[in-house]
């Protein structure tokens, strides 16, 4: 019995803690770039997951009143229907510069370049803007 209360109380006391804030780590950046793409004032945010690992993470599209921004994967899209995105919508793309500049390190071996081609092809390669936070960071 001492033996089990002994090990529990350090699983609690020390393995817990150290897992929860491993997770933390791993989460928060994909949590800050999501808030970053929902406070767009764009009506469609592309996410370019060839580059972000588990780019999955941050395309979300909760329910709201408004509804905008819609979030979608470029690499889902086809050729005609960026183009009717990009023609009838204020569309801002969220690519591996704006996950760096949240946190969110590039992975080296994806490559989708035919997503990125898409992307050119459309006219549909607005950035999304860098928040004025790490706008102000970077200039310093």
């Amino acid at each position: 019995r001492a033996a089990l209360t002994l090990t529990s109380a350090a699983t609690v006391g020390l393995v817990l803690p150290f897992q929860m804030a491993s997770t933390h780590a791993i989460v928060e950046p994909y949590r800050v770039a999501s808030a970053a793409i929902q406070s767009s004032s764009a009506d469609v945010v592309l996410v370019d997951g060839t580059q972000i690992p588990f780019s999955v993470n941050v395309i979300r599209n909760p329910a709201r009143p408004n509804g905008w921004p819609k979030v979608m994967d470029v690499r889902a899209l086809t050729l005609s229907e960026l183009r009717y995105l990009c023609g009838r919508y204020d569309v801002r793309l969220f690519d591996t510069r704006n996950a760096v500049e949240n946190g969110i390190l590039p992975a080296t071996t994806r490559d989708d370049s035919s997503a990125r081609a898409n992307l050119r092809a459309a006219g549909c390669e607005w950035p999304l803007p860098l928040s004025p936070a790490i706008e102000t960071r970077k200039h310093r």
